[in-house]
């Protein structure tokens, strides 16, 4: 869901924890640039929070940064994503092939 959100321009607060929900927001604010929205606890979220419904302008600011930056950021490059995952799947397969079922799948960046 915040993916979607992120894509959709919505602005996101994550609190850094040690739960999958957690570490998949602050993944994604690290990912689009915007790693000074993760808070170390609930109080600091909350803070945030309030400081950004009571600025509308800050709001605006925050989502015109979110959005340049998720349309720069690998994350969101589906087609880059579809060729590198095609290629790791041909790897996987000469692997087979050639017998090497236990080496590891290793995909260039400019592949």
């Amino acid at each position: 869901m915040s993916v979607d959100a992120a894509w959709a321009g919505v602005p996101l607060i994550s609190v850094a924890g040690s739960t999958p929900s957690a570490r998949l927001g602050v993944t994604l604010l690290n990912a689009v640039g915007l790693s000074d929205f993760v808070r170390r606890d609930l109080a600091e979220y909350e803070a945030q929070a309030i400081a950004l419904a009571r600025d509308p302008a800050a709001r605006a600011a925050l989502r015109l940064r979110l959005v340049a930056n998720v349309a720069t950021s690998p994350l969101f490059e589906v087609a880059r994503y579809a060729h590198h995952l095609e290629a790791a799947f041909s790897a996987m397969r000469q692997n087979y092939v050639d017998g090497r079922t236990q080496d590891p799948i290793v995909v260039a960046a400019g592949a």
